[in-house]
Order: C-alpha cells, then sequence, then structure tokens
C-alpha cells in the first residue's frame, strides 16, 4: 500500500511534515513507528535510519507540499503548471525520444518532467549528468526506466502534475492537517 499525503504549505519544512507523514502512515498499516529522525543519502533522497523497511520520497511545489510513504523504493514530482522556457529544458534535460514526444504533445512538458524526476527521486540519484541520457517515453507510451516500476500520473489540484514512480500498489490518499 501506498500512502499519499499532502498538505498546503506556506513552508515547506520536510522535517516536521515527513516525519509527521511517516508516523501517520506506521499507523495505517499497523505498524510500531521507529525513532522517525530524517536522514538523508547522498543525493539528498530522506529516509529513516531506524526503519530501513520504511520508504519515501517528497515534492513541493507552489502551495503544496506532498509525501508518499511505502515498503519499497518509491519516487514522486509534483509541479505547478507555470511559464517556464519549455524547448530550453527539454534540450538540456531530455532524452531525443521524449523531445520528439513532446514535439507531437505540446502541452506536456510538466507531465514528461514529473515522470523524470520521480523516477530520479526514486532512485536517490536526483536530477544529474545522466537525465538526459534516459527516456520516460518508449514507442511513444509512458514507461518507467526504473525496474519493476510504473509511472502514474495522479489527479491532483487544478494547475498541477503529479507523478509517481513506484511498484504497482494500490493508492490510500490521506490529506495532513495544515
Amino acid at each position: 500500500m501506498i500512502h499519499l499525503f499532502h498538505t498546503h504549505a506556506d513552508r515547506t519544512d520536510t522535517a516536521v511534515l515527513l516525519p509527521r507523514a511517516a508516523a501517520e502512515y506506521c499507523a495505517a498499516i499497523g505498524r510500531p513507528c521507529p525513532d522517525l529522525t530524517v536522514s538523508r543519502q547522498p543525493g539528498g533522497k530522506p529516509f529513516f535510519a531506524a526503519a530501513p523497511w520504511l520508504h519515501v520520497s517528497v515534492s513541493h511545489s507552489g502551495a503544496y507540499w506532498i509525501c508518499a510513504c511505502t515498503d519499497a523504493p518509491i519516487g514522486i514530482d509534483l509541479q505547478r503548471i507555470q511559464p517556464t522556457r519549455t524547448a530550453a529544458l527539454a534540450r538540456r534535460f531530455f532524452h531525443p525520444d521524449e523531445i520528439a514526444w513532446l514535439d507531437a504533445h505540446p502541452d506536456g512538458f510538466f507531465s514528461l518532467w514529473t515522470a523524470k524526476e520521480s523516477c530520479v527521486k526514486l532512485t536517490g540519484r536526483g536530477i544529474d549528468g545522466e537525465f538526459s541520457r534516459f527516456s520516460v517515453i518508449r514507442g511513444g507510451s509512458w514507461q518507467s526506466p526504473c525496474p519493476d516500476t510504473v509511472l502514474r500520473h495522479l489527479p491532483f489540484a487544478a494547475g498541477y502534475v503529479l507523478c509517481l514512480c513506484s511498484a504497482d500498489r494500490p493508492l490510500l490518499q490521506k490529506e495532513l492537517a495544515r
């Protein structure tokens, strides 16, 4: 089961919100809540040293902060749709297959971006020199480059795009109180 937690956040205080989201996930699955001190992998991905079975991913954009919690590697990305130099960013960060897809889907920039970023958040690599060397488009369709995972664009608030890269599991959403 994958828990999605989101909140309107005037600030993106992950150090406060992430342990709270993880505690709610542990309660939802009936598992004892370990020490939820947030640590960081070298690429910046948060984790809980006392709970190696608990996998999390965080994103924030515009007025929202969101977290995915589950028992397998996961990546999530949220982007507010806003004016952006999409052509320049695509040339710099997208694979040729993605650029071709974007030519046919000119409004798809944020869908591509969230798919790619959710993949690198799953692996913990972040955006690096390899970002343009992999594609989330194969044969014109979405396909995760990460083994045994799927990409899912999920409905969210108007003006936002949300993508999850994870094992194919059911979702349980819960909104955090502000």
